[in-house]
Formats: structure tokens, sequence, C-alpha cells
């Protein structure tokens, strides 16, 4: 049975719900501990990274987008793709000059200073992909945790412009407009699965 995430950093005192409760999306939590503690673990190394600095927080790292996809390989073998796009720096706090966009009341009180650096990479992800042995490959697996640098000569700038906020969709790996979304929350040291 699903609920609102509770509340963080005076969200509901704002009339910010970061679950989304006008579109009836029930957040729930784990059953697996172990899923649990891994998809933590996740967000806390994104913030200690050196590349990314985030914050965890309402305002910062709070949640990350599901996809799943399936690929086709350098030699025409298939993989099963699977991941997490995390969104960094969700909140910035309004700015004339640096940051002159209204995100609404899950932004008030936001201080969190919006540089076009911390917005260049604001995106990370989290991928799994698995490959079913075939003729002559065996089987594989792959996991990466890595940040998008979408900076103006980053090697990711058009996956995240910065006319988009550099705001990388997930739709983007894998899934397409028909595809069931999710989304990964992380509230309090506790992990959600919002679908």
């Amino acid at each position: 049975r699903g609920f609102l995430l509770p509340d963080t950093q005076g969200c509901y005192e704002d009339g910010a719900h970061l679950a989304y409760p006008r579109n009836q999306r029930p957040a729930r939590t784990f059953k697996n501990q172990a899923t649990a503690a891994s998809l933590a673990h996740t967000f806390k190394d994104l913030e200690r990274a050196p590349i990314s600095r985030h914050r965890l927080g309402r305002y910062g790292l709070h949640h990350a987008h599901v996809f799943v996809n399936e690929i086709e390989g350098f030699r025409g073998e298939r993989w099963n793709v699977s991941g997490l796009l995390y969104h960094a720096a969700e909140y910035p706090a309004y700015d004339d000059d640096c940051f002159p966009y209204n995100l609404g009341r899950c932004q008030l009180g936001s201080t969190l200073h919006a540089s076009n650096t911390t917005l260049a990479r604001r995106n990370a992800f989290l991928v799994y992909a698995e490959r079913e042995e075939t003729q002559g490959s065996p089987n594989a697996r792959r996991l990466c945790l890595a940040v998008l640098d979408a900076s103006a000569d980053g090697p990711y700038h058009a996956l995240a412009p910065a006319e988009k906020l550099h705001t990388a969709d997930e739709s983007w790996f894998g899934g397409g407009e028909n595809a069931k979304h999710a989304e990964v929350a992380y509230v309090n040291d506790t992990v959600y699965l919002i679908v």
C-alpha cells in the first residue's frame, strides 16, 4: 500500500509535495532491505563525488527516474539495460542574475546556489546491463555509476542543454513514450519507490 513521502525540510509547510499527489502516485518502501541499502548508498556516493558535489535533500539531490531498455551491442548482441537517472540541484534558489526561474512551491526557502558548473553536472546515472549467453559470446554483466558533464564543451551537452536547465530526460535512455515510469526517492535516510 502506498503513501505520500514524509515531510522533509518543511516542504509540506510550503505546500510542496515531492511525490506528486495530484497524480495519485503513491510512495512505497522497499521490502528488500539490501536493495534499499544499495540504492541509499548510490545517493550518498553522488553527494561525496568530487565531480558533482551535490547536497542531499529537498532542494538538491532527492530522486532518480527509472529506465529500462533493450539495446543492440557493437556485434549485434542484445543487452537488457536498466538504470536510474538522478537529477540533483532540483530546486535552486531564485536569483535575478544566476537563476531567474520560478519553480513553484518546491523552490520556496531554497538556499541552493545555481552555478553553471552545478547545473551542468546535475545529471548522473546508474546503469546495469546484462547480455545473455549467445553462440561465441559468454553471458556478461556491467554496472556503472557516472555523472554526466553537460557543460558547453562537455561530451553530454546535447543530452542536457542549458536552455532546458541541463535536465536529461529518462526516456532518452529507454522505454519510449509508452513506458511505465517510476521514480526512486531518498528522503530522511529512507529510500522510496514511486510508481
